[in-house]
């Protein structure tokens, strides 16, 4: 299939002024028969959480582009968006694999509705990482997933005094996905988090956090 779509974020699931999500097949279709994808394996890299958690790509020393962002309290994405083409990468058995990556609307803000929340994530989720920024324990629990593992296992101990409700929602959360972790990450920088004329250049992230 020709591509035609330019390169850049193009939105393969609409929020209609209804509150229903609708599905553009053509561009969705568009996009997972690109040229570049035609014959390999394909992995879906997907965003998902709470409203204005940032997130970023890119140099050093250039701003942040692609899929559009902004600063602020309110939520910036709506719907599902796609990159319009995907990146190759080579694992370490030397097989090349498509990337694409989706950018979700933020959940939980005050414009969102129960539905929406669990529509988002029922689209995005098979395998569920637990991204924990600004953790602050170090000395108990180190940066990255060998902590975070940790952490995990004691968040999901079920214990004998908790409510059913909990004990039931740890025990099934790994059977409802492939494989469940948890990566603590540290404060990104107070020039990130406070700086006004912040505009996304990895130069200003703490560099405990880019590693």
């Amino acid at each position: 299939m020709k591509q035609s779509l330019p390169v850049g974020p193009v939105e393969i699931v609409t929020l209609t002024d209804d509150k229903k999500f609708k599905l553009n097949e053509e561009k969705l279709r568009q996009i997972l028969y690109h040229e570049r994808a035609i014959g390999k394996k394909i992995s879906l890299v997907s965003i998902v959480g709470d409203c204005r958690n940032a997130e970023w790509i890119g140099q050093e020393d250039e701003p942040l582009t692609g899929f559009s962002w902004r600063s602020g309290p309110t939520r910036h994405t709506i719907g599902i968006l796609m990159w319009s083409e995907p990146f190759l990468l080579r694992l370490p058995n030397g097989e090349e694999i498509a990337v694409f990556l989706m950018d979700t609307q933020g959940t939980y803000d005050s414009n969102s509705t129960g539905f929406e929340n669990t529509f988002i994530f029922a689209l995005t989720l098979l395998q569920l990482t637990f991204l924990v920024r600004d953790w602050q324990f170090k000395k108990d629990r180190r940066y990255g997933f060998e902590g975070g593992e940790e952490y995990l296992l004691d968040c999901l101990k079920i214990q004998e005094k908790q409510p059913n409700e909990l004990k039931l929602l740890r025990s099934r959360l790994r059977q409802c996905f492939c494989k469940v972790n948890c990566l603590l990450m540290p404060h990104l920088g107070l020039q990130v988090t406070t700086g006004e004329d912040f505009d996304g250049k990895l130069a200003y992230i703490d560099k405990n956090f880019k590693e």
